[in-house]
C-alpha cells in the first residue's frame, strides 16, 4: 500500500512566505501592483504544488506544467502572476534537480498564452514545451545553478506582465 503524503502545515506557511517575499521582489524588479489577491487560493496552490512534487517526483515535466497552470492562471496575486508562476515552477524544479535552460523573457509567449482566459494551450502542449525547454541540474555544480538563476531571472525593467 502506497503511504499518501501530507504537507505539513509548518511547511506550507514557510513556503508562503517564501512565495510571498519572492512576489514582492518580482514586483519591485519590473513593476507592478503589489499585494495578495487571494490568500485562500494560494495556500491550497502551495498545498497542491507540494503534492505534485511528492507524486511526481520522477516527472519533473510535469511538475512544471502543473505550477505553471496553478500559477499563471489562478491569479493569487494583484500583478505578476506570470513571472510568479514562471519562479514557483522554477524552484519546484530545482527541488526534483532539474532546470529550465530558457529565462522568463524566452518564455513569456507560451505562459501568456496559458494563462489567456479562453486560452487553447492544451496539457500535451505545455508538456512538450517543457520538455524541450528542461535539462537535469548537475549535481556538482549547485552553486554555479543558483547564480544562474538568478541572472536568468530577469523580469525586466519596470513593466506589468
Amino acid at each position: 500500500m502506497v503511504q499518501k503524503f501530507k504537507a505539513s502545515k509548518d511547511l506550507i506557511e514557510h513556503l508562503y512566505q517564501l512565495i510571498d517575499q519572492l512576489h514582492i521582489q518580482i514586483i519591485e524588479q519590473s513593476g507592478g501592483e503589489r499585494g495578495i489577491r487571494d490568500i485562500g487560493g494560494l495556500y491550497h496552490s502551495i498545498n497542491r504544488v507540494v503534492n505534485k512534487i511528492q507524486k511526481f517526483r520522477e516527472d519533473p515535466a510535469k511538475i512544471a506544467c502543473f505550477c505553471y497552470k496553478e500559477f499563471a492562471r489562478r491569479h493569487h496575486f494583484n500583478d505578476g502572476n506570470k513571472r510568479t508562476a514562471h519562479l514557483v515552477a522554477n524552484i519546484a524544479l530545482f527541488l526534483v534537480g532539474h532546470q529550465f535552460n530558457l529565462n522568463y523573457k524566452e518564455a513569456t509567449t507560451i505562459i501568456i498564452k496559458l494563462a489567456a482566459y479562453d486560452s487553447t494551450i492544451t496539457d500535451e502542449q505545455l508538456l512538450r514545451w517543457v520538455k524541450i525547454n528542461l535539462q537535469p541540474i548537475n549535481s556538482n555544480d549547485i552553486r554555479k545553478y543558483l547564480k544562474e538563476i538568478i541572472n536568468k531571472s530577469n523580469y525586466g525593467e519596470k513593466e506589468n506582465e
